[in-house]
């Protein structure tokens, strides 16, 4: 499964674009267990498509805010996980 996750460049100053790009140039370098990999880019004139991997769990915000705050150890297990991505980048 993979989400394809849609921009409006027209929506985007010069600037941001600029980061769009050097974001999703980062992007297609990185694997990482604990990054959502980006498998395609198709540009066309007013928008940008990434094909990135599916997470099916959401997002962490979406857990907290849908199951209420994690438990000690789950906080110990997703921090874990965040470091462990932050220091591959």
């Amino acid at each position: 499964k993979v989400a394809i996750k849609v921009l409006d460049k027209m929506r985007l100053d010069l600037q941001s674009q600029r980061m769009l790009f050097r974001e999703v140039s980062i992007m297609e370098s990185l694997f990482h267990p604990n990054l959502l990999r980006l498998y395609e880019v198709m540009e066309v004139p007013s928008r940008l498509y990434l094909v990135l991997e599916y997470a099916g769990g959401g997002d962490l915000h979406a857990r907290i805010s849908s199951q209420g705050k994690l438990s000690d150890l789950e906080s110990k297990l997703v921090f874990a996980q965040i470091l462990s991505a932050v220091k591959y980048m």
